[in-house]
């Protein structure tokens, strides 16, 4: 084989191996995908791209709206004032921890007209502090309907412990009841303070209000609640009843 032939053939060999390379470092260096460097500039949308993959974090939520009683402590108990704090730290992009507090504050009375019986009258102010922990689960949003997906539903469970405090109001008439020691419970002046334990189950949905970081929503929970005092009557009424919670939520996620 001669001279020239030997570099006509290297040179073949060359273009098949380099060009090759060439393109591929051609596609690296273009758009085919964007490192961390394309993102140095701007923070928030390296934001959206973490959130994107990875889902939220952590998220804390601020609870308003109102509370009602079923059963018979639904009888005694106006509309209440809800409060509440709840944090949110999430596994993965489904699961997530919940731990929350709240404050919800009751209007409540016995009198004829729920107990059945005359000489009774008794106003009281009713506060309730629940604590939760439990799990929420989230729907994969890119398994969802487009108009679905906007909207964050989600799903909870969680168990509570809540403490309770009922203070008598004004100048009780109690001469209806006829159990003492339920009668010495609301003298003028008391503070008759319980601890009761249950569950809550529900769910909600939150928009995204500003670039994933800020949600509103909705939150509903039923709780199953286990008083203590749930066989004490008061005249012919009892006090036993369970809870349902419908609270607007603001979120914030980092």
């Amino acid at each position: 084989m001669g001279l020239g032939k030997r570099f006509i053939i290297l040179g073949v060999a060359s273009l098949i191996f380099l060009v090759p390379k060439a393109k591929a470092d051609e596609v690296i260096e273009g758009s085919a995908y964007d490192d961390y460097s394309a993102f140095e500039s701007d923070p928030v949308q390296l934001d959206e791209e973490v959130s994107r993959y990875f889902g939220r974090f952590f998220q804390t939520d601020f609870l308003f709206g109102t509370g009602l009683f079923t059963g018979e402590l639904g009888q005694s108990n106006g509309p209440g004032l809800d409060l509440g704090l709840r944090f949110v730290f999430y596994f993965d992009k489904l699961w997530g921890g919940e731990l929350g507090v709240g404050y919800y504050s009751h209007s409540s009375f016995y009198n004829k007209q729920n107990t059945g019986k005359d000489g009774i009258d008794i106003g009281l102010t009713t506060v309730m502090v629940p604590v939760s922990l439990g799990v929420r689960y989230s729907f994969d949003r890119d398994n969802l309907p487009h108009g679905i997906s906007l909207m964050n539903p989600y799903l909870a469970v969680a168990g509570e412990i809540i403490f309770r405090s009922e203070g008598v109001s004004g100048n009780p008439t109690v001469t209806g009841i006829t159990d003492p020691a339920v009668a010495d419970k609301f003298r003028q002046g008391a503070v008759i303070s319980t601890t009761a334990y249950g569950a809550n189950f529900g769910g909600g949905f939150e928009f995204d209000v500003y670039r994933n970081k800020l949600f509103l929503g909705l939150d509903l929970r039923f709780h199953v609640i286990y008083w203590p005092d749930a066989s004490t009557l008061v005249g012919q009424l009892g006090r036993s009843g369970d809870y349902f919670t419908v609270l607007g939520q603001l979120s914030y996620n980092y």
